[in-house]
């Protein structure tokens, strides 16, 4: 929790109130709020390097995009990809927005830091303060329904002969997923998303707040024996760093 709070007081620079003049406005229109937040932006992107644990390769580094295209509410579509050393994978993604929000109003966010004080007879001691922050923002969010398919390629194990296998789109996934965004810079994005290939059941929970974030969940995925003979397995994976940036376009 305290590095949930952390990393949400990070994600939540505000720029100079002179930025959003909306916000000092008695009635503001959507043209005014549009001109601090987009309430429909042509994209909203993402470019976030990653370090995994699990996995088919145990440890790895990749590269990971998102560029989210908001067409014509309700409908929401998402394509993301991941790029590793011997492993990639493609997600097209559909979604209907369930709910939405745009307009002013107050964002509440809690940060917390610890004070070290110097040895005593009694050891180290440190002070724990908790500040909770509220800042009056032009905002949009969302709850979407989502649902589509992922496609993977794993690489040539090193020291053999193998082809790389590669999957084309047998993995389904569903879920839901909540999007927010403030025009001091924040965008938050939580998703419950299930998979399913083949008998296999898999899932994930992916959390970003802007710069950082985490990803945690099971695949299902295809693997193919030495004797060239498919079948399905699973592999635990965690996206334990995750450090980028979500802006719109």
């Amino acid at each position: 929790m305290v590095a949930l709070a952390l990393v949400g007081a990070l994600g939540a620079e505000v720029r100079a109130d002179d930025e959003c003049k909306a916000l000092d406005m008695r009635e503001p229109k959507d043209a005014d709020f549009e001109k601090c937040l987009k309430k429909r932006p042509l994209l909203e992107v993402g470019l976030i390097g990653s370090l995994t644990l699990g996995g088919v390769d145990g440890f790895q580094p990749s590269l990971y995009g998102v560029a989210d295209i908001p067409l014509t509410r309700p409908v929401y579509l998402s394509v993301r990809t991941r790029l590793g050393g011997d492993w990639q994978e493609l997600d097209l993604l559909a979604g209907y927005v369930l709910g939405y929000q745009y307009g002013a109003g107050n964002y509440s966010f809690i940060s917390q830091s610890n004070t070290y004080h110097s040895p005593s007879a009694y050891g180290y001691s440190y002070t724990t303060t908790t500040r909770a922050s509220t800042s009056y923002v032009v905002q949009r969010s969302a709850w979407v329904l989502m649902a589509g398919v992922k496609g993977t390629r794993r690489g040539t194990p090193e020291g053999t002969m193998d082809a790389p296998e590669l999957d084309k789109f047998k993995t389904l996934q569903f879920g839901i997923a909540r999007h927010y965004a403030n025009h001091g810079g924040l965008h938050t994005r939580i998703e419950l998303i299930a998979m399913k290939r083949g008998e296999k059941w898999g899932g994930a929970v992916r959390w970003f707040n802007a710069i950082v974030g985490m990803e945690v969940g099971i695949q299902p995925m295809l693997d193919v024996s030495s004797d060239g003979t498919e079948y399905d397995m699973s592999v635990f994976y965690w996206n334990f760093i995750e450090l980028g940036r979500f802006w719109d376009i």
